[in-house]
């Protein structure tokens, strides 16, 4: 016999919602949060805070596009797209609550970040990589073509990926 009651403890809603300018400061600590999860030191970390951080203006510009994850009530990951020149885009941020991390919510983010790139009408996704995602990155189809200097860390390369939409 089913125990009903056991079984809507099961259902979890998801829900991608275009993410408000009063969330900026939710959105920055999730992704200094998850930046954290991969054991970096605070040294490291206080050099990240500014790339991490996002400002309701930030959210609000014309030329980003943030979109959050919510499972249940709390948001658990997000994304922003930057649009680049022709019909590229850049996939400038990918994070997930660390605690999620391996439970498919970063696939859905990125699914979700390649339909809205098409929707803009890019045709291809570009991304900068930390090392601990780029197995991630490999295993949704992107390509490497190159690395670029981290503009927080002097000497730090990270792997620059790209994928076509079309």
């Amino acid at each position: 016999m089913i125990d009903l009651l056991s079984l809507t403890n099961l259902v979890i809603m998801l829900t991608f919602e275009k993410a408000l300018p009063a969330k900026a400061q939710i959105i920055s600590a999730l992704a200094i949060k998850s930046k954290a999860h991969w054991g970096y030191n605070a040294e490291f970390m206080s050099a990240c805070i500014e790339e991490l951080s996002y400002s309701s203006e930030d959210i609000k510009n014309e030329n980003n596009s943030f979109f959050t994850l919510r499972k249940d009530e709390e948001i658990i990951g997000f994304y922003k797209l930057e649009n680049l020149a022709n019909e590229e885009i850049l996939l400038e941020a990918l994070f997930i609550e660390p605690r999620e991390i391996g439970n498919g919510y970063g696939k859905a983010l990125f699914e979700h970040a390649k339909s809205n790139a098409i929707n803009h009408g890019a045709t291809v996704l570009i991304l900068q990589s930390d090392p601990n995602a780029e197995g991630f990155y490999q295993a949704q189809g992107m390509h490497v073509i190159g690395k670029e200097a981290s503009e927080s860390i002097p000497g730090r390369y990270l792997t620059t990926f790209c994928l076509s939409l079309i």
